[in-house]
């Protein structure tokens, strides 16, 4: 029988405390950084598209956003082939 008062059962159970409160610190700083994390994310996701920090590079890009061709056709849309019926 395992007894208390035995050397290894006291080292095993050293151990499994041991990992236990490593993992009850991982839960601890979890349990704030993320939810820190996703209020982050969302601050800065309505910061870009309220103030828009792109705002004076995109008049001075080279591309015309609007109107964009293609070289090879083959990648532009094309509209659906209706199919004949004889």
């Amino acid at each position: 029988m395992n007894s208390v008062q035995n050397p290894p059962y006291q080292a095993g159970m050293d151990a499994r405390f041991a990992v236990a409160a490593r993992h009850s610190r991982l839960v601890r700083v979890l349990r704030i950084a993320v939810p820190a994390a996703v209020i982050l994310a969302m601050t800065a996701i309505v910061f870009v598209s309220v103030y828009n920090p792109f705002r004076m590079l995109l008049p001075k890009l080279p591309v015309d956003i609007g109107r964009r061709r293609h070289r090879n056709r083959r990648h532009s849309p094309r509209r659906p082939r209706r199919r004949v019926r004889a």
